[in-house]
Formats: C-alpha cells, structure tokens, sequence
C-alpha cells in the first residue's frame, strides 16, 4: 500500500485519479509536498500520519505529483464528514494541573468547503471530578480560506479537576461539528500550554518537579533541555529523574524535528525560557540558568550557548553536532563563483563553530558514546579541542561502546541525558553579573539574532550576516579620590555599537580601534547609562546621527525574520484572476507547511479585511504584485521595490526578465516597528517558481532580497538573477548586491 525506495526518496511519483467534481481530504504521509491538479498543498515528511488536507475533485482527470521524502510515500482519498471539520488529531493541551480559568490549546479545523466561512465560532467545554458542572469558553474563529486546514489558537477552562475537553464548532451558514479531547496527568512531570507571541499559536512545554518542593519557595535555578529529534517535549522530560537544583524545563523546538533548535526553533526555547523565569523566578532572571539536550537537542545546546552566553552559567551538551557542515554536509557551493557565496552567508546564522570564542571561561561538560552510529564522537571531540585550544573550562565524558542512546542505571533517569557530572557542575556555576566582568570578547553572525553580551550591545554590522566581534576591556583609574572607569576596544565588522555605563563609575573615554573618544556626562551617571557609538566619515564617534528607518531599530537577517510577531498572510482580490488563484494557494500551502513544521498559526487574510483591521504594526507576508494585492502600495516602499510585468526595479536599477520570481523583506510603510515580505513574480511563471524556496527549512539561508528565473530549475543556483541585503538604513544604495546579468 505505499510507494518506497526510489522516486518516493527525494524524486517524483504521479499519480492520476478520475473522479466525478467532488470534495474528499488527501490523506497522506512521506510526502515532502504535493500538487493537486497544479496546485501546491503541505506534506508529511516525517511520516507523522495525521496531515489531511481538503482537496476539490474535479470531473475527469486528476493530477497528484507527490514530491518524495525520506524514501516512503502512501496516500489515499477518504469522505468529508461536514463543510467545517475538527481534528482530533495533533491538538496543543495542557496536562490537569495548578490552573485556574482560561489557557491557550490549539485545534485542527478544516474548511472543506470551497468558500470563505467568515462566521463561525468555537465552543470548549470542560469537565472534571464526578458532581462538578461543566464550565465553557466560546471563541470567536478567524476566516477560514475555501480548502483549508489550520491550527485555531482557543482559550480553553482548565483547572486541576479537568479531564476532558469538548469542542464544537458551528456557523450559521455551514452547520456544525464537534470533537473531544482527554487531558493527562500530571504528577512529576507536566505540560504547560502558552500563547506564543511569535505567531500568536498555542506551544506547549514540559517540566520535571524538582525534589524538596514543599513550602512554596522559589527555586535559585533553572534548567533548560533540549529534545533530540523525533522526541519531544514530554519524551525529554520523561528521560530525567527529579533534582534538588531546580526544575527542568524542556521546550518543544515547534515539533519532534521543528527547526534543529534553529530559526522559529531557537526562538521557541527562549521564549519558553522567559516565560518560566517569570513563572518560578518572579521575573529575574537567575544566576544559575544552565543549559543541555541531547542529540539534535546537544546541536542546539551548542547553538544557543555560542549564540546567547549571557543567558547560561554553564552548558552540556549530549551526543550532539556541531553544525550543518561538520555533520551533515551543508552547503558551500561552487568555489569562486559569488552567487553560491553569498547564500552560503547567508546561512551564518547556523554556523555554531564560527561562533565558538562566546564559551571562552564558560563552564561546559561534554558527554558522548563513544561507539555512537548516529552522531559521531568526533563531533563531540573536534567541539572539545577548540575549547581546550581556548584554555576554556570543559569537562566530558565518553562512554565506552555506547550507542547513542544509553543507560547503565548510574542516575535516576536515561544517563546520557541525566548524567551525574552534568549536575555536578552546574551545582557549582554561577553567571557572573555584566558590572563584575572587566573584559568582553563577544561575536555574533547577526544584531537580529545575538547582540549583547555584558556591557556591549552590537547594534549594525557593517556586511551582513559575517562575524561581527568586539573584544572589550574596562579600566578601573584612581585619581585621588575618585574611581573612573576607561574602555578599550578592538571592533570587526561593527558598524554602530553601545556600552553600558553603570551607575556610580564615571567614565572619561573610550578608545576604538585606536581612536580615543571623550566623554562629556555628568561626574556621577544616574543609573544605567547605554553610550552608542558608530562610525562616521572620519571613524568612531560618540551619538552618530541615526537614520530615520534603521536596522538597529529593526534587525533583520533575511527574509525569515518576517515569520514571527503576530505574522499575517495576505492574498489579493483584485486584477488577473490567475494571480489572485495562485495567491491564495501559495499562501494555504506556506501556512500548512509552517503549522506541520512549526505549529503554527499563521493568520490568512484578504488585503480589504486586513486593510480594515488597521493593524500595521504586525508582520506581514504579501501575495500577488502591486497590481493584484492592494495592501501593495500601504506597506511597500516603491524608492525600494517596484515589481512590474516583466521587470523589477530595485532602487534604480532595473532588471528585465518575463519570468523571475522575487522574495523581499524590509520595513513596512505602515509601521516602523514591522516588517513586510513580498513574495512576487513578473508573471505567473515568476510567482509559481517561489513554491519551492525552502524559507521554513532550517540552514536555509536567504537574505533579504533574492530574485531567479526558471532556469534554475535545470541549471540551479546560476539562475539566481540577483541576491542582497538592503543597508544599515534600509536604503538600496547603501545595500550589498551580488547581480548575475
């Protein structure tokens, strides 16, 4: 009953079903993605099961093109059962514990319908210990685009007695249906649902209880873990036993294999991160965070901790890769040739190695099998070498003829997630305090990823997504009586930087690259003082002039940056018809993607209904061109970005072509708090040939601008017509473009 082997790994298998018009949902599974008589619909590529898409039949011929996988493929067609469908498979829920009113779940709803459904609302109920009375929740549910599945975002009545929900959901026009779903337990571990403020979805998080919790009291630490993948949240949380420093929390990733702890991924861990340093530390943030994971979840260790050393005392990862290309091949492309070079950069952001000089005197304890077939020990050995070269403090541990997975009964849960020497350390690591450090040496790839550590805050790069470091030191200078504090620093690749200036040190100068600026501040600072420095025609100075649209106040690493505060999808109505049909398929198939990959919630709007919501400080993905999507000409610069039927203007500069296809990304007109994506074309041609750009698969790079034509389809990355970041002020003109005429 499934295709497997061959074209179903990585190839193409057609299939062709005659049907009378009709209505049915596509189950299927293996699939990277599909088309449906030409048009492009999400895939589950890792096989989960539980995808089901509503597709339309039409009489005779129907074309299925399943785009291969991991090596299996099976589908079938099965019957609606209503024009509004729940799901009850892959539903967000709480475990039954210490709640009390409304929390955030999340619910599959199909629109089977080849219609808008405008009107319907969602009502949860929930029912608990035997004698107690059903308490509901009704919720207002956004449109739902003809042939659709998404994942709604409810507020649900949860408290400790609840075991079970019942949704329903019902419109006046299209009638109604209902599902109900059973909360677990929750005893030493539990599950916590919260409203992401990425994308406005409910994710969930799991935790372990730590020992001697009675009295109330809040823990001094806390303890972030990472699943590896295919794992999960809950399956993390189960693999440990409780301890005495604090509890563990394991975050979700977005899913079991999600981003690699990357993109969305490694957003989702800090969020959850501060969101518990609310919830147990009362929104300090502790002294004594650490930091490990296993497997994927040992890659992402090493990803956050080069990434984010101000947010954890110590970190170990398990069993884990360092980065895409040290591990798993990632892409380099051909040498000498500038376009492949640029999307290689463009992918900075995954490289962990590059970024490695963040440990130096952080406390790291390694632990690997050293007989492990599924992420090799030199992995963990080249990662140990570095640091070692660095004179940092690393501990490991190499058991010997383990697997990858391994236990020999030496803690309370799975040792190589729950090892003894792993908590050994973290016992005794303490984050030092940004006014106790008197030296800084700080690299990030992007401001819009990592900008601070301690005192220094990187605010602009002068290249895009290239190693940015500043190596810092400050000088404590007595002068009689008085204390004042110096600052020499040695800068790469920074364009605009701060300091902070802490209360009661006053400070004389600072010295960059050699240039000694003075300070004129008031002999003893009041508080906290941030001095921003930046570099002007004739080098360092104190308060550069800021340009009104900067990317110091809005960072952005390329195109996928779009994919988070509140993002909405909008698809045009007005214009060729064929656009506004391709609009709207992209925009479904970008949003089922996004919520198999992600979990997500994307909102899908028309551009008159968002348009009427005047909310323009949310991001934004738009559809179509300017002559089809009005919100075009209300979020898109033209001094920036004019696309025209067989042509795109940057700036000034025009390039010619019948069927190139285009993805930007830069501030909304709106809002300049907001960014806009634009995903475009001079033609259909153009506008189909972004189907397949890879923007929710992580070490994708894309900058923020990127425009191609169909031969890339035979020749590859040669048909990139144009790749390029916009500069520090948003400006073309001080931007970096590669063109390929």
């Amino acid at each position: 009953g499934a295709f497997t082997g061959g074209a179903a790994r990585g190839g193409y298998i057609q299939v062709v079903v005659s049907s009378e018009a009709k209505t049915m949902n596509l189950v299927a599974r293996g699939h990277g993605m599909v088309y449906v008589n030409g048009e492009p619909r999400g895939g589950d590529v890792y096989d989960f099961g539980w995808v089901k898409i509503p597709v339309r039949l039409r009489t005779g011929r129907n074309e299925f093109l399943f785009a291969g996988g991991r090596g299996s493929i099976k589908a079938s067609l099965e019957p609606v059962s209503a024009a509004i469908e729940i799901d009850a498979n892959d539903a967000t829920l709480p475990s039954a514990q210490s709640y009390d009113g409304p929390v955030p779940i999340g619910i599959v709803v199909r629109n089977t319908t080849s219609e808008w459904i405008r009107d319907a609302k969602i009502l949860v109920t929930s029912t608990g210990a035997a004698g107690s009375k059903p308490t509901t929740s009704l919720n207002p549910v956004r449109p739902l685009p003809p042939l659709s599945v998404q994942k709604i975002p409810l507020k649900a009545p949860v408290d400790i007695n609840t075991k079970e929900l019942s949704v329903s959901v019902a419109s006046p026009a299209y009638g109604s249906s209902a599902a109900k779903f059973k909360l677990g337990k929750a005893d030493r571990t539990g599950q916590v649902t919260f409203l992401s403020s990425i994308d406005e979805s409910a994710q969930y998080f799991s935790w372990v209880r730590p020992e001697n919790t009675e009295g109330g009291a809040n823990p001094t630490a806390l303890i972030l873990s990472l699943h590896g993948a295919s794992v999960e949240a809950s399956g993390q949380a189960a693999a440990y036993g409780s301890n005495a420093l604090g509890p563990i929390i394991c975050p979700t990733n977005r899913r079991p294999y999600g981003f690699d702890w990357e993109d969305i991924g490694r957003k989702d861990a800090l969020e959850v991160l501060t969101y518990c340093e609310k919830v147990f530390m009362s929104g300090s943030a502790p002294v004594q965070t650490y930091l490990t994971g296993h497997s994927m979840g040992g890659h992402g260790t090493w990803q956050l901790g080069v990434t984010f050393p101000d947010r954890f005392a110590a970190i170990a990862p398990s069993a884990g890769w360092a980065s895409f290309w040290s591990y798993t091949g990632g892409f380099t492309g051909k040498p000498g040739f500038a376009i492949d070079a640029f999307l290689r950069r463009a992918s900075n952001g995954s490289d962990t190695v590059a970024l490695i000089n963040n440990l130096k005197n952080k406390p790291v304890y390694i632990v690997h099998g050293d007989a492990d077939d599924n992420v090799p020990v030199s992995e963990a050995r080249a990662m140990r070498k570095k640091l070692e070269e660095m004179q940092s403090p690393v501990a490991w541990h190499e058991e010997k003829g383990a697997g990858h997975w391994w236990s020999k009964g030496l803690s309370k849960g799975a040792d190589c997630v729950d090892w003894p020497g792993i908590w050994e350390l973290f016992g005794r690591s303490r984050l030092p305090q940004p006014a106790d450090r008197a030296s800084i040496d700080f690299t990030t790839m992007s401001p819009a990823i990592s900008k601070q550590s301690g005192w220094i805050r990187v605010e602009t790069q002068e290249k895009q997504l290239m190693p940015s470091r500043v190596q810092a030191t400050r000088y404590l200078v007595k002068e009689k009586l008085n204390t004042r504090g110096e600052f020499t620093l040695t800068t790469e690749n920074v364009e605009t930087l701060s300091i902070l200036l802490s209360h009661g040190v006053p400070t004389n100068s600072i010295t960059v690259d050699g240039k000694k600026l003075e300070l004129k501040l008031d002999a003893d600072p009041k508080g906290d003082t941030w001095i921003r420095l930046g570099k002007d025609k004739t080098g360092w100075a104190i308060n550069p002039v800021e340009p009104t649209v900067s990317r110091a106040a809005r960072p952005s690493q390329g195109i996928k940056d779009v994919f988070d505060r509140g993002v909405v999808f909008i698809v045009p109505t007005q214009g060729d018809e064929a656009v506004q049909r391709w609009a709207l398929a992209k925009a479904k198939y970008d949003s089922e993607t996004y919520w198999y990959r992600g979990n997500a919630s994307p909102l899908i709007l028309t551009d008159r209904e968002f348009l009427n919501l005047n909310q323009f400080d949310r991001n934004v993905v738009l559809y179509g061109t300017p002559e089809s999507n009005r919100a075009w000409s209300k979020l898109v610069d033209s001094d920036r970005l004019v696309v025209k039927s067989g042509s795109v203007q940057l700036g000034t500069e025009n390039l010619e072509g019948k069927e190139l296809a285009v993805l930007a990304t830069m501030p909304s007109k709106a809002s300049s708090s907001a960014l806009v994506m634009v995903v475009s074309g001079t033609s259909l041609v153009g506008c189909r040939l972004t189907e397949r750009a890879p923007y929710f698969v992580s070490g994708a790079g894309f900058p923020d601008v990127m425009i191609w034509d169909t031969s890339t389809l035979v020749s590859g990355s040669s048909g990139i017509r144009l790749l390029g970041f916009f500069g520090n002020d948003w400006s073309v003109q001080k931007g970096e473009w590669v063109w390929n005429r």
